[in-house]
């Protein structure tokens, strides 16, 4: 399946009672490139739209915050050492 040029697919999941559900797998390397994430799963079709829509809408903003964070992180492990 394909949404926004992002490719999803719809898999099946088994409950413990054995009832069989439809939900929705997005792995798409492109998106998800550079982010602490490799896969979101939904429930919906439009649950999958919106995470999709998110993580094009949001993605610059998530990259940089990953940056500074790991900026702070590699701080305070540098500061730590020196205690």
């Amino acid at each position: 399946m394909l949404y926004k040029d992002v490719n999803y697919r719809a898999i099946e999941v088994k409950d413990y009672m054995g009832n069989i559900d439809t939900h929705f797998l997005c792995e798409d390397k492109t998106l998800f490139s550079g982010l602490d994430t490799s896969s979101r799963t939904t429930l919906t079709l439009d649950g999958m739209h919106n995470i999709i829509d998110f993580f094009i809408n949001n993605k610059q903003k998530m990259l940089a915050d990953k940056k500074l964070n790991n900026r702070a992180l590699e701080e305070w492990y540098n500061n730590k050492t020196k205690i």
